[in-house]
């Protein structure tokens, strides 16, 4: 992982909602899934959840996965698997 992959990972640790998902994210990360494009993707994506209804926005996030390449797509399949 790069430094800057480090920084924003500890970021997303900070926050007590997303603390539960860190595991994911890690595991990702860990992989070559998560690049720092994608981590900054990520971490807004984290961000649009913690602060408005999952529901009221999964359309949104599905068209962001459409325009978006496989592995965001593949990304967005795990969290919403991991919110329901």
């Amino acid at each position: 992982m790069v430094p800057e992959q480090h920084l924003i990972l500890l970021l997303l640790y900070q926050q007590d909602l997303l603390l539960s998902m860190m595991p994911l994210v890690v595991t990702l990360a860990m992989f070559g899934f998560v690049n720092h494009e994608k981590t900054v993707m990520v971490t807004w994506l984290f961000v649009m959840l913690r602060l408005t209804n999952l529901l009221e926005n999964l359309n949104k996030i599905l068209a962001l996965a459409v325009v978006a390449d496989i592995e965001l797509q593949l990304l967005l399949g795990l969290f919403y698997i991991a919110f329901i």
